[in-house]
């Protein structure tokens, strides 16, 4: 009866623990990725909401901060509660400026980072209706 030697039976335990370490550092990797896409599918989302908020001129403040929560645009420009235009995704937080009566003109600026919670990827929006500049995050 012949069974296995202690040499082979570490060589297959290294070889097994190199390819559990790959696989996992892989699975982190891809998880990472996901969540820079989901982050950037919510920017590109709430600029399009933003957009259509404009043109539809509702009064609403735009401004967000990461802790405000996943509602957004819930108060009018002179504080007064309304229903939120936009809900952020569990795990995205964004950061966000801007009013709808910035400028004198009554053209706005509206301006926000978004990213997911642990990442350090953000990604950067820009709605400038007074020079006509519109900037969303790229896939």
């Amino acid at each position: 009866m012949r069974g296995f030697t202690l040499i082979e039976l570490m060589i297959a335990v290294a070889i097994i623990s190199i390819l559990m370490t790959t696989g996992f550092y892989s699975m982190i990797d891809s998880r990472r990725k996901t969540q820079d896409i989901v982050a950037m599918a919510e920017a590109n989302s709430l600029g399009k909401t933003v957009l259509n908020a404009l043109v539809d001129e509702a009064d609403i403040n735009f401004a967000h901060l990461p802790g405000d929560g996943s509602a957004f645009g819930g108060e009018d420009t002179s504080g007064s509660a309304r229903q939120p235009i936009f809900f952020f995704s569990n795990g995205v937080k964004a950061e966000i400026t801007g009013n709808t009566k910035f400028y004198p003109s009554g053209k706005a600026f509206f301006e926000a980072d978004v990213w997911y919670t642990n990442s350090s990827k953000k990604f950067y929006l820009l709605i400038d209706e007074k020079n006509g500049i519109n900037t969303f995050p790229e896939y």
